[in-house]
């Protein structure tokens, strides 16, 4: 984590983590499948997951006021502009039957599988 006697690393939003001082972390790039990463959870429960996507859906300055969908890269994000487009839309068992199948991803005993 850090030198010997340092305190362990702040998180910085959901992306980032700070050291005690307030100085940011070092990022490095995952260097194959033996390296070691820091995992995020974001979507911790179906009330986090919604309030997540009901602050990044808003106040971003596009014609829907959600997040930009024509960053790089942003396309491949299959999950993530659904959840765009569900919280958009404002229907609440919508968006939790989309968290259900492919968030949790274990409303069809996948996991059981996934464990063989």
């Amino acid at each position: 984590v850090g030198p010997g006697g340092e305190a362990p690393p702040l998180p910085v939003g959901v992306h980032g983590f700070a050291r005690d001082n307030g100085v940011n972390l070092s990022e490095l790039q995952s260097k194959g499948p033996g390296a070691p990463v820091v995992l995020h959870y974001a979507n911790c429960g179906f009330g986090h997951w919604q309030r997540k996507y009901e602050v990044i859906c808003r106040g971003h300055g596009t014609s829907d006021g959600a997040f930009c969908v024509d960053r790089p890269g942003i396309a491949t994000l299959r999950a993530h502009l659904a959840a765009r487009e569900l919280s958009l839309r404002g229907r609440s068992a919508e968006l939790e039957a989309f968290y259900r199948d492919f968030v949790l991803g274990n409303e069809h005993d996948e996991l059981a599988f996934l464990a063989q």
